[in-house]
């Protein structure tokens, strides 16, 4: 195995240096998951849990469950789902160590993607973490860059910026907005 770049070397020691805290989203949540059991179920509603009852389809008057497998990855998911709010809501409630100031390891892939190690709040892979922590401070924007706040602008309205090439992508900024 070889040496690591000294530019990625770099790269992750700045990644790891970057300041994280939780949104102003995550006050509401709070409100919600405080209401109880109801609290928690529209937690789960939200955040795209599907209900036991929904694992499968109507076929006249009978319902038939879906396939194992299909059984399996849907409560998977749920509970991936279930999971990560309730990371999300002991990490913001924990005396010794809130989340309004925190780091993220980061180790090197060998693909050379840095990935964020050894947490329970996860950002990189959780679109309920991502949803409400972010990292501290502001990026500037400049002709240099300004790819990067389309792509973050495009994503956030619900284009899938992973399921075509960056000039396709990028060419979607300027259209008309409706759900692609």
């Amino acid at each position: 195995m070889g040496k690591i770049p000294r530019k990625i070397q770099d790269t992750i020691r700045k990644k790891q240096q970057q300041e994280w805290t939780t949104s102003s989203t995550i006050a509401p949540l709070i409100t919600i998951k405080n209401l109880g059991a109801e609290g928690i179920k529209l937690l789960h509603d939200l955040a795209g849990v599907v209900s036991e009852d929904d694992l499968g389809y109507k076929k006249g008057d009978i319902f038939v469950p879906y396939n194992e497998a299909h059984h399996v990855s849907i409560t998977a998911s749920n509970d991936d789902k279930r999971n990560a709010l309730e990371e999300l809501f002991t990490a913001h409630e924990a005396e010794d160590t809130p989340l309004a100031k925190f780091y993220f390891k980061y180790g090197l892939a060998v693909t050379n993607r840095a990935l964020q190690v050894g947490t329970k709040i996860f950002p990189q892979n959780s679109h309920i973490h991502r949803a409400f922590v972010q990292p501290v401070g502001s990026t500037e924007y400049n002709n240099a860059n300004m790819h990067l706040f389309k792509l973050a602008v495009l994503y956030n309205v619900g284009f899938s910026i992973d399921k075509a090439t960056p000039k396709e992508v990028l060419s979607k900024f300027n259209e008309p907005y409706r759900f692609w």
